[in-house]
């Protein structure tokens, strides 16, 4: 898998976990608290930065809303 798809699946998938929990978006620091543990449970934690997560995330038009049903 390319760098820039693994980074694209990391991103998807940590905006899913975000929404279960009920992070805000707009708070970085909420983000980085509720992310942390799941950043390094994951296989993505020596590939992609979380930093770079993060970011990618709290951007106001990031459009990584997750598409989950309940």
């Amino acid at each position: 898998m390319a760098d820039h798809e693994l980074f694209e699946l990391a991103v998807k998938r940590a905006a899913v976990y975000a929404q279960r929990l009920g992070l805000p978006r707009h708070d970085p620091e909420a983000l980085r608290q509720g992310l942390e543990l799941w950043y390094l449970r994951t296989r993505f934690a020596y590939r992609v930065p979380f930093e770079r997560v993060l970011q990618a995330l709290s951007r106001p038009d990031a459009g990584y809303e997750s598409k989950r049903r309940d």
